[in-house]
């Protein structure tokens, strides 16, 4: 009797002939295992829009003319954007 190798970790134990001879079971949850899998791929396209979204407002704050201070919600300021005349001490 000869074991083929199937995909992955799978064996399919077949004759020369290629009958089966028997059948191996093994069963498992893989619940689990997908929910991280598509917890992962939620992951990455949630971080592509955050990195889409931050190269947006990048780009939209860094063309207004005027300076801009971004606070957070207890008021302490967190960034601040000269004027373009200021960054380009054109005046």
């Amino acid at each position: 009797m000869a074991l083929r190798s199937g995909t992955g970790a799978h064996l399919t134990p077949l004759s020369s002939e290629g009958e089966v001879t028997h059948i191996l079971h093994h069963v498992e949850d893989v619940t689990e295992v997908v929910r991280l899998r598509r917890q992962g791929f939620e992951q990455k396209q949630v971080e592509a829009t955050l990195r889409t979204s931050s190269e947006w407002f990048s780009t939209t704050l860094n063309s207004i003319g005027d300076a801009v201070i971004a606070t957070d919600f207890s008021g302490r300021i967190v960034s601040i954007l000269p004027s373009p005349s200021k960054r380009t001490r054109f005046f």
